[in-house]
């Protein structure tokens, strides 16, 4: 996934809501970094993969729009740290492949923790790079994960406008 094409779209958001907030990238790093745990968390949760007792079916059009929240975070962050994220997602690079969801997740904890207590671009990529992967797994299209960015950006905008707390 070419994912770098929305960097400067996510950058435009980012100072909006910064200059908003009174706030900056370096004041707000750590929280961006936690709100991103708490978004892949609520993916993980709509996927069901843990919940043997459940017999519902995900539902792969919110499990796309929680992805893309993920994806909001991870330009904000790869912006901070200049993280290519071309390089970061090229199909042909080696990189780590899950055997089950859960597998992946167990490997996701691992890394956010890494962040947090070494932040560097190093812990930073291979914590984004994995997310990012994670649209791989769910067979998402560049072009889905682009589109459903862009509509994710403009409800952003409008829950900015209206002064937006929490609503899910």
């Amino acid at each position: 996934m070419k994912l770098n094409v929305l960097k400067p779209t996510q950058e435009k958001l980012d100072r909006y809501i910064f200059r908003e907030h009174n706030t900056n990238r370096n004041q707000t790093r750590e929280n961006r970094t936690i709100a991103l745990f708490v978004e892949w968390i609520e993916l993980y949760n709509l996927t069901k993969d843990h919940k043997y007792w459940s017999k519902s079916i995900p539902n792969r059009n919110k499990i796309l729009e929680e992805y893309v929240d993920c994806i909001h975070f991870c330009l904000s962050l790869a912006y901070d740290y200049e993280i290519d994220l071309t390089y970061t997602t090229k199909s042909k690079t080696k990189r780590y492949k899950p055997k089950s969801l859960n597998q992946h997740y167990k490997t996701l904890i691992e890394l956010h923790s890494n962040t947090l207590l070494n932040p560097t671009k190093t812990t930073y990529k291979n914590f984004i790079s994995h997310i990012v992967n994670l649209g791989r797994f769910f067979n998402f299209t560049e072009e889905e994960v682009i589109n459903a960015y862009m509509e994710k950006n403009k409800i952003n905008y409008e829950r900015q406008k209206e002064n937006y707390w929490y609503e899910k």
